[in-house]
């Protein structure tokens, strides 16, 4: 009678996510003791929830709002007759919109809305890549022609531009290569020449609003794009690794599951 529901309860916990699921996932049955147990877990899961909905809704009401000075300013600026100011003036606002921006897509988390498809993969990195490659850098793509995958694919083309835009940052050049797996896993490389990251940051700069004092520092953002990453990827149930390239550089490797996985996966989930 005690050890059932207490089972039950640490399953919940381990399975517990403030922004998805039932809105009270411990049973709230038994005996009185360990009614009064769930029911206070549940008041403490909406209370979570509420200050996460409501932290949320501020700082997406504060990014939105910044976009209108910003645009004003950047109308008074392009009119200033004097060329070094004006030049220094655009690109402090360029930055500061691109943290705006940011800030919106890792407050967004639509990622598991967008509906899944069979994507051709070759395609979208080669999109995402090309984008960079318009705009002077030196990105090239290694893989396969063609192959479908079921995945998010605007999702997924983010990710990876996320982390092409991270390399173009720091880089003379990018490669993204695909390797398809045996059993149709799959795993997508961003490798660098860069000065690559120490080993011990690792871990850290995947974390939201974390940014590296050294010569790999995000400039211009809030240290959100490997985070944004990071919440695409395992929402594809996926995992994203760093690791040092040599002889120099920063590999970025996204490992998605074979379709079959995926499927067993998602029923397991929504399970």
């Amino acid at each position: 009678m005690i050890a059932s529901p207490l089972q039950r309860f640490s399953q919940a916990a381990r399975d517990l996510d403030p922004d998805k699921g039932p809105e009270r996932p411990f049973e709230e049955r038994g005996p009185p003791e360990i009614r009064t147990l769930a029911k206070s877990l549940n008041d403490m899961r909406s209370r979570v929830r509420g200050m996460i909905e409501a932290r949320t809704r501020m700082l997406r009401a504060i990014s939105h709002d910044l976009r209108t000075p910003l645009t004003r300013l950047r109308l008074r600026t392009e009119r200033s007759s004097e060329p070094s100011l004006r030049d220094a003036l655009l690109a402090d606002i360029d930055a500061l919109t691109l943290m705006i921006e940011e800030t919106l897509v890792y407050l967004r988390k639509d990622t598991s809305k967008e509906t899944q498809l069979r994507a051709d993969l070759p395609s979208l990195i080669n999109t995402a890549s090309h984008d960079f490659a318009d705009m002077g850098y030196s990105v090239a793509y290694h893989g396969p022609d063609r192959f479908a995958y079921p995945c998010r694919p605007h999702a997924l083309k983010r990710a990876i531009a996320n982390l092409v835009d991270n390399g173009t940052k720091f880089a003379r050049h990018v490669n993204v290569e695909l390797r398809v797996k045996p059993d149709l896993a799959i795993s997508i490389s961003v490798t660098d020449d860069g000065p690559g990251i120490p080993a011990e940051f690792h871990a850290d700069v995947l974390e939201p609003f974390y940014k590296l004092d050294s010569a790999r520092n995000d400039r211009g953002g809030f240290g959100l794009g490997l985070s944004i990453v990071k919440d695409v990827v395992e929402s594809h149930f996926g995992t994203l690794t760093l690791e040092n390239a040599t002889p120099r550089g920063l590999t970025a490797e996204i490992n998605l599951p074979s379709p079959d996985s995926i499927h067993m996966l998602a029923n397991a989930n929504a399970g």
